[in-house]
């Protein structure tokens, strides 16, 4: 990590300490961590999930991706209970 690195996250961390944190500081500190991360750690996915706009890969976006076809099931399945609605959104 260069100088300039460090200093930048030393910025990003102290205003998460300070509770002054803004959603750039998040954003910033996700990617400068990203290049230093292990591939396929939670940090390296949540980087790379903040990094690419146009999400079409990635362990958290195949998990958003398939909540989200549980929750536009529900209510659409016929003869389904309600108790068996809910356990497919949890599962």
């Amino acid at each position: 990590m260069d100088n300039k690195e460090s200093v930048l996250i030393d910025r990003c961390l102290t205003s998460f300490y300070q509770n002054t944190f803004v959603e750039m500081d998040v954003y910033l500190l996700l990617i400068l961590l990203r290049q230093h991360s292990k591939n396929n750690s939670i940090v390296f996915e949540l980087a790379n999930f903040v990094a690419h706009r146009e999400r079409d890969r990635g362990d958290i976006h195949k998990y958003i991706l398939e909540t989200k076809l549980k929750v536009e099931k529900i209510g659409t399945e016929k003869g389904a209970k309600k108790g068996q609605l809910l356990a497919n959104v949890s599962k």
